[in-house]
């Protein structure tokens, strides 16, 4: 099942409940938020459905003008739990980043935020394209 709510001026705080709601229904497979920005904040909130909901396979946030933060805040929203959360837990195979706001450089000689998703996730595909 598709969840889908592209281009709907959708904000970190918006995100809240609707990730309320994807968190309760298992039958999502796929989730598309392009063209909404979702921020930081918003990008934990969803790093969290993937505690409840190992069924994701797909997540979609081009256009979203998601940064290095962000990412770094989905990865921190999967580690957020008071129960253990192994890696194969977290079948993600496709992130759609395109037309985002990633760049190469690193804050605080920290990992690039991009290893901690790939080391996270079971990544099949990952478009980080640029128009």
């Amino acid at each position: 099942m598709k969840f889908e709510i592209t281009n709907f001026n959708i904000t970190e705080k918006s995100i809240i409940p609707i990730i309320s709601g994807i968190k309760l229904n298992n039958n999502i497979t796929e989730i598309n938020f392009s063209s909404n920005s979702i921020g930081k904040k918003g990008c934990f909130w969803l790093g969290t459905i993937f505690k409840t909901n190992p069924n994701i396979r797909y997540l979609d946030l081009s256009n979203c003008k998601i940064n290095n933060d962000c990412l770094y805040m989905l990865v921190e929203g999967t580690l957020f739990s008071d129960e253990d959360l192994n890696n194969e837990q977290i079948n993600l195979e496709t992130l759609n980043l395109k037309d985002d706001q990633i760049t190469d450089t690193t804050n605080n000689n920290f990992e690039h935020p991009l290893c901690s998703i790939l080391d996270r996730f079971k990544l099949k595909w990952l478009n980080l394209t640029k128009y």
